[in-house]
């Protein structure tokens, strides 16, 4: 009886232990299965950030896109207007360049008029005030 006792109180303790050790072992179980959620939390949190990061990417290359395309077009405006500038100023000069020979031009006919006619005494003195007339670039006439 006694040995009977004892062997049911050994038994007890086996099992108890093996009892203590699966409870342990699930424990365990539990803390990585709880860590393995958190895991995967962090990873979703992680790929979420990652997704956001590529959007905002995306969002700067297509900004980026666009500041570039206006500054080609503001560059091709400049362009275009410094031809128009070279293409007025090559007109300004040709026309100033036919100004010029036109009143040389007169100014040589004034010439020729002048030896022609007698001088008078009013011009002698003009004359004397007034060395002659040179054109300026402007087409204007100055006298000097």
């Amino acid at each position: 009886k006694d040995a009977a006792i004892e062997d049911l109180k050994t038994k007890e303790k086996n099992h108890t232990a093996k009892i203590a050790v699966l409870t342990q072992q699930l424990k365990a179980s539990s803390e990585k299965a709880v860590l393995l959620n958190s895991l995967t939390e962090e990873r979703e949190k992680m790929n979420c950030i990652l997704q956001k990061l590529k959007a905002a990417k995306e969002e700067m290359k297509a900004s980026y896109t666009e500041m570039k395309e206006e500054y080609d077009g503001q560059l091709e405006a400049k362009d275009a207007a410094i031809e128009d500038l070279k293409k007025t100023m090559a007109t300004k000069e040709k026309n100033n360049i036919a100004k010029i020979a036109v009143l040389t031009q007169q100014l040589k006919n004034a010439q020729k008029n002048s030896m022609k006619k007698p001088i008078t005494q009013h011009q002698k003195r003009a004359r004397g005030r007034s060395m002659g007339c040179l054109a300026t670039l402007s087409g204007d006439l100055q006298c000097v």
